[in-house]
């Protein structure tokens, strides 16, 4: 009889964190060389101030309870994609070393994100281009 809700969220990116998808911008910014493992992989991405936005509306809505939600967005781009996008915001010329895709990797992530759509009434109002941006800005001016 316990009052749970699961959240599974797919790639957190955004200013405060220095993994995942952030790592490739720390290395670009302060390296101007990216390695990235494959390139073809399908991920999908969703701000910080998005997952952020949807915790808040699960704790205030005492109605959901024993719930699982993919917490996602409408970004489910490639790597290749992402770096390209990115290499463009950065406007320099940053080296890309394209290794091998690990074998536990997955290749394709796409979440199915209809319930958090309907139940919470939220999808993501935050465009990648201008999320990344201020990602990067935030980057520089803490200077990670």
């Amino acid at each position: 009889n316990l009052d749970y809700t699961i959240l599974r969220v797919s790639n957190v990116y955004g200013p405060g964190s220095k993994s995942g998808i952030n790592r490739l911008i720390i290395d670009a910014l302060n390296k101007k060389k990216i390695i990235i493992n494959g390139g073809e992989q399908i991920l999908n991405l969703i701000f910080i101030n998005d997952v952020i936005q949807i915790l808040y509306l699960i704790l205030k809505n005492n109605k959901i309870s024993k719930e699982i939600f993919n917490i996602g967005s409408e970004n489910t781009i490639s790597l290749n994609e992402f770096i390209k996008i990115l290499i463009k915001l950065l406007d320099q010329n940053i080296e890309i070393q394209i290794d091998e895709k690990p074998s536990f990797e997955s290749s394709y992530f796409d979440p199915n994100i209809t319930k958090q759509n309907r139940i919470l009434e939220y999808n993501s109002k935050t465009t990648l281009n201008n999320s990344i941006n201020v990602t990067i800005k935030q980057m520089k001016k803490n200077r990670v």
